[in-house]
């Protein structure tokens, strides 16, 4: 959606634990919010009941939203764990709804003035049922939608274990976290594979993603036949790399991240001067964002008709060049967040002025969107001393204001521009209980507007020394920089694709020197070219493609100079013969508990494979009959002992391709002078224990996962008599067969009168066992009741 031009502090405030708010400060947010509805009354058109609609949805949380980037296979597999999850979840929640607000959420409110209301808002706001249902208009079960909120997810404790599982797709690259209305510019761009695609506006980069995935679909493989680039650009290079960020977690070769002015993003051009148009653009402009109250409600605290009045220039520029960086024949998607025309049908109605080869077009596509069109008339507004003051014409504007209030604000007057406004659409909140979104799609037919002096790129900035930045270091191809004859028979690449490998150069200066070659990326032809000519076209590129190859410094004892990357191995497997090594599912889940594995971890054919092998970077591959086995890179030391070169994120998605439901990973537990690493998956509804990397066979099936309270709590069975040694003393029961591990709060708790084995409904401590008939074991951590167990089950009585 639109980008915020400052960065300001309005995330939703939890309304439950807020303090009281000051006198003057209310009284700002007051008279806002009455601005707010005084201007958009007059705006919309809506009648009473439809705007007490609208502002009723305004008031609700935003339900959590994402989609999944998979290829589809691996799709269907996270669909499962996803639903799993949810249930799991929701069973959690009911209990906690069933037995209401506790004395310790009375507690945690005290210092509010209706402590037990407070209570009651955290209760209902913590036990929200998930609802996890898919996004019918993103075709192929894509996008999904959980009835919670996100901060819900985040904070309440029977939410907690879809949280977990979401935010580590999500940094593995299989999943991202989008709002629903966010995803509809995207979907209406329409890319597809081998489109050329730039889009002006990209930080922090969720549509960016979904024009890559449509341009290069998770999964694919063909890269000398994947002729598709998307440009992501931004004019803020911290925001740019927070973009990069993002979307290095896909994987994908067809992409470069930019930085600078969209208003003065540079033509491309090819070795022989001609242009290189792009097939579609992306214009999703810095806008006032007053369509996401539900997720910012903060933009309402300083909500002003001078907003989105000063942002329609730099908008209407942004959209012009857009326009003349498409082809003739591609299409321009304009979009903002924002409700206000002057933000929106105003700037359409000026492109089409500065561009008559645009036409706004229709598209029929997702119908089960419900839309409103354009306005064709509107009000310009500004604030009085005594509310809102209309300006009729240009001519009323005073003179001082002018400059904001310029002649393009105000509704065209030409017919055929008027007529193309109502095929525009609006996305209002509270008819798909969503944020606020407009979104205009135009075809070019002809170019008839030549790019003019302003699209000339400033010098670049350099730091305030004078010293060049990283990101100014240029591109060359790693073929002229390396010795990729070597490399190639070091790892037996045939037929590998030498001339789609980039890295940046070491012939510029000290920088350079230091960035020279470090990190090798594919690109698809498209992106290849872009980076290497980057200098020439006076773009800035940050980042672009894959990491495929890495540096290794010279005490490695390696024969060559890099290793391979996790990141690119998908592209590089289908070329590599040598140091690959094909292993069953046993050796394969080994690695995937990530550290270092010395020969005897292994099988005795993997084993000896590993052993012939020399220092360097080592492929295993899965034996699973697939197109795409499962793959992880790992390092094969001096020693013979192996390293998993593959971080957490890339760990949980080979997890997932092999069934695993990650609950936990990489806790630690300090047991007296040692920290053990414990981690817990769980595979086809058995938990499976690993400590320190290596499986615990000692544990017995009385190992029992319990939502809620059981989110990040374990209660494992060891074999009787028999003492983990990475388990502190007050953890273990005394007949050393049980032991209760909190997994989320890096340590390892007391046994407290909540711990009990619900499979052989044994109480863990006798003094809270009253004889009575039920045994209730209230949490004394988190004040959830977590339920009843028979009293015959209890320890001292059988």
């Amino acid at each position: 959606m639109g980008k915020k031009r400052r960065r300001t502090s309005n995330q939703r405030d939890d309304t439950w634990t807020k303090g009281p708010e000051k006198p003057a400060d209310a009284a700002r947010r007051l008279k806002c919010a009455r601005r707010f509805e005084d201007y958009y009354r007059q705006q919309l058109g809506l009648d009473d009941e439809e705007w007490r609609r609208m502002m009723a949805t305004f008031r609700k949380p935003l339900p959590a939203t994402f989609r999944v980037t998979a290829p589809d296979g691996l799709a269907r597999k996270i669909e499962h764990e996803l639903r799993e999850v949810c249930g799991r979840c929701d069973a959690a929640a009911a209990r906690m709804r069933s037995e209401g607000p506790t004395a310790a959420d009375l507690e945690r409110f005290s210092r509010d003035a209706e402590p037990a209301a407070s209570a009651a808002a955290y209760h209902a706001f913590a036990t929200a049922p998930l609802n996890l249902t898919s996004l019918d208009w993103i075709p192929n079960r894509r996008a999904w939608r959980v009835d919670a909120e996100r901060a819900a997810l985040r904070k309440s404790p029977a939410h907690k274990e879809l949280h977990t599982l979401l935010v580590a797709h999500e940094r593995a690259g299989t999943i991202t976290r989008q709002e629903a209305v966010s995803m509809v510019p995207p979907l209406f761009l329409a890319c597809r594979p081998g489109d050329r695609v730039l889009d002006t506006c990209a930080a922090p980069g969720s549509k960016t993603s979904q024009l890559i995935e449509a341009v290069f679909p998770p999964g694919s493989g063909d890269l000398k036949d994947a002729s598709g680039l998307v440009v992501a650009n931004d004019e803020d290079l911290k925001r740019t790399h927070t973009l990069v960020h993002q979307l290095k977690r896909l994987g994908a070769p067809c992409w470069a991240a930019t930085h600078g002015d969209a208003r003065l993003i540079p033509t491309p051009r090819d070795p022989d001067g001609r242009k290189l148009l792009y097939d579609k653009v992306l214009a999703d402009v810095p806008c006032s964002s007053d369509g996401t109250l539900r997720k910012t409600p903060g933009v309402l605290d300083r909500w002003s008709t001078a907003t989105g009045a000063s942002l329609h220039a730099l908008q209407a520029s942004i959209a012009v060049r857009a326009a003349q960086l498409v082809k003739p024949g591609g299409t321009l998607v304009y979009s903002t967040c924002s409700l206000n025309p002057v933000e929106d049908e105003a700037v359409v109605a000026e492109l089409l002025r500065a561009d008559p080869s645009l036409t706004v077009i229709e598209d029929p596509r997702a119908p089960q969107l419900v839309r409103r069109p354009g306005l064709t008339t509107w009000k310009v507004l500004d604030e009085g001393d005594d509310g809102l003051v209309e300006y009729a014409s240009p001519g009323d504007v005073p003179e001082g204001k002018m400059r904001r209030f310029r002649p393009s604000v105000f509704p065209p007057t030409d017919s055929r521009i008027q007529t193309q406004l109502t095929r525009c659409m609006r996305f209002l909140p509270h008819d798909a209980d969503a944020g606020g979104f407009f979104v205009c799609v135009l075809r070019k037919e002809g170019s008839t507007v030549a790019e003019t002096a302003t699209t000339e790129v400033p010098p670049k900035k350099d730091k305030p020394d004078g010293r060049q930045l990283s990101e100014d270091v240029k591109y060359v191809r790693f073929r002229d920089a390396a010795d990729t004859a070597k490399l190639a028979a070091f790892f037996g690449l045939e037929n590998f694709p030498w001339e789609l490998l980039v890295c940046r150069s070491g012939a510029d200066n000290a920088m350079a020197t230091q960035q020279s070659a470090k990190k090798v990326v594919l690109g698809t032809p498209a992106c290849a070219a872009l980076c290497e000519r980057a200098k020439q076209l006076r773009l800035r590129v940050v980042h672009a493609g894959v990491i495929t190859f890495a540096r290794t410094s010279e005490s490695a004892g390696c024969a060559v100079d890099y290793r391979l990357s996790q990141d690119g191995v998908d592209l590089v497997l289908p070329f590599l013969t040598k140091r690959r090594v094909a292993c069953g599912r046993g050796d394969f889940e080994k690695l995937l508990a990530g550290g270092s594995h010395g020969p005897e971890a292994f099988s005795e054919k993997v084993r000896a494979e590993v052993a012939a092998l020399g220092a360097g970077s080592v492929v295993f591959v899965l034996e699973d009959g697939s197109a795409r086995p499962p793959a992880c890179v790992a390092w094969r030391g001096l020693q013979g002992y192996v390293s998993v070169f593959a971080g957490k994120e890339d760990l949980v998605v080979l997890r997932s391709r092999l069934g695993h439901t990650v609950l936990f990973s990489a806790t630690a537990f300090a047991a007296g002078q040692k920290t053990y690493d414990i981690r817990v998956t769980n595979v086809n509804s058995k938990l499976t224990l690993y400590v320190d990397g290596e499986l615990d066979s000692s544990v017995q099936g009385t190992a029992t996962y319990m939502p809620p309270e059981g989110v990040g709590r374990l209660i494992v069975g060891w074999d009787a008599g028999f003492v983990p040694p990475y388990l502190p003393a007050q953890a273990i029961i005394s007949d050393a067969r049980f032991a209760d591990l909190d997994l989320g709060q890096d340590e390892v708790l007391p046994i407290s009168k909540h711990s009990y084995c619900v499979e052989t409904k044994v109480c863990l401590t006798q003094a809270d066992c009253d004889g009575s008939e039920i045994c209730e074991f209230p949490s004394a951590r988190r004040g959830l009741r977590f339920g009843s167990i028979q009293q015959e089950g209890c320890c001292h009585a059988r």
